[in-house]
């Protein structure tokens, strides 16, 4: 199996043309893989990503964890909410499929 580096979105810069300057020099460097998630900035990870005029990424994100209107994180597996989560991230990364889609947590029941 081939190894490869993956880009996280967890932490992004301070603007989005920092951000496309890091993409430039990711793919320049060999990384095509971007990992994302819908709680990542309360969305702005995946926005960046969806305004990126470089599709050239593979893209990656996850569901099961959501920003409440309070601000309070919370973790959601059921269908309702993980199929609301999946999309909004395609809508934000402006995508109509995801190729890699992850549970971003479990979820405890009592």
């Amino acid at each position: 199996m081939e190894k490869q580096l993956i880009y996280g979105t967890y932490k992004l810069p301070k603007s989005i043309e920092e951000f496309g300057k890091i993409l430039e020099k990711l793919l320049a460097t060999g990384i095509k893989t971007i990992d994302t998630a819908y709680c990542y900035n309360h969305g702005l990870s995946e926005e960046w990503i969806g305004k990126s005029k470089n599709k050239d990424f593979i893209i990656s994100s996850k569901v099961g964890k959501y920003y409440d209107d309070t601000g309070k994180l919370c973790v959601s597996l059921n269908k309702k909410d993980v199929v609301n989560q999946i999309l909004e991230s395609l809508n934000r990364l402006n995508m109509q499929k995801l190729p890699i889609l992850f549970l971003h947590n479990y979820e405890e029941r009592r």
